[in-house]
């Protein structure tokens, strides 16, 4: 991994060569115990197939999945080695422009 953010995602290069490995800091914070949570636990409830797929005139794919969801994406085939793969999420396509 070359990067992790919060709202940017994460970004992996999986050609670059491994870095010195670097010590995992454990309890560097101190926080106050979490015993319960007003949510339900997370589980898997279903499996949901692509319902379109969309090639834009730059080559990108929109993928449709027919509604909002969260969860994992599953990539497979992403091409030779150097392939650049970017996945973006969001709710709503513009009519007007397809992005």
């Amino acid at each position: 991994m070359t990067r992790a953010d919060l709202r940017d995602g994460q970004i992996t290069d999986f050609l670059a060569p491994r870095g010195p490995e670097r010590p995992v800091l454990v309890d560097a914070v101190t926080t106050p115990p979490v015993d319960w949570s007003p949510a339900p636990p997370v589980r898997r409830v279903e499996d949901g197939p692509v319902v379109s797929l969309t090639r834009l005139p730059d080559g990108a794919w929109i993928a449709d999945f027919g509604q909002n969801a969260s969860g994992w994406l599953l990539l497979t085939d992403l091409g030779p080695a150097g392939t650049r793969t970017v996945s973006d999420h969001g709710e709503h396509l513009d009519p007007a422009t397809g992005t």
